[in-house]
């Protein structure tokens, strides 16, 4: 008789078990789609800050490039993306800041990489171009 007493409730331990399994995970995912959501959030202000910084030079660039193509700058932006890099010196805090007109998927050309001269202990001065590799069309 013993028997029939605990088959009730070891009919009942797996559904207990499912159901907080099921919590953990709901809770688990809820948590990681939030910290997605802040993370994205917070790289995009990052990147946008970026882009202001180095805008005179990535309309330097387009510019550039659009002379170069005979396309009007609004057709380099609707193709191009653009990407920055820095390459360090030895001399602390100089060194390259290079922009790059990656092309977007469906696009067709190379991508030229302009390179600016960047000194960070004076930053509001504008960036002079100290290397052109646009010879890729």
């Amino acid at each position: 008789m013993h028997t029939s007493i605990y088959k009730p409730a070891m009919k009942r331990a797996p559904l207990r078990l499912l159901a907080i399994f099921s919590l953990f995970a709901l809770t688990f995912v809820t948590g990681i789609l939030v910290g997605e959501t802040s993370v994205g959030s917070s790289e995009k202000s990052m990147a946008d800050a970026k882009i202001r910084r180095l805008q005179p030079q990535i309309d330097d660039a387009i510019s550039r490039w659009s002379v170069k193509t005979k396309q009007s700058e609004q057709s380099v932006r609707e193709s191009y993306e653009p990407r920055s890099m820095f390459i360090p010196t030895r001399n602390q805090g100089q060194g390259m800041v290079c922009i790059e007109l990656d092309l977007k998927p469906g696009s067709l050309g190379g991508s030229p990489v302009y390179c600016y001269q960047a000194e960070f202990s004076k930053p509001e001065e504008s960036m002079e171009l100290v290397a052109d590799y646009s010879d890729v069309e």
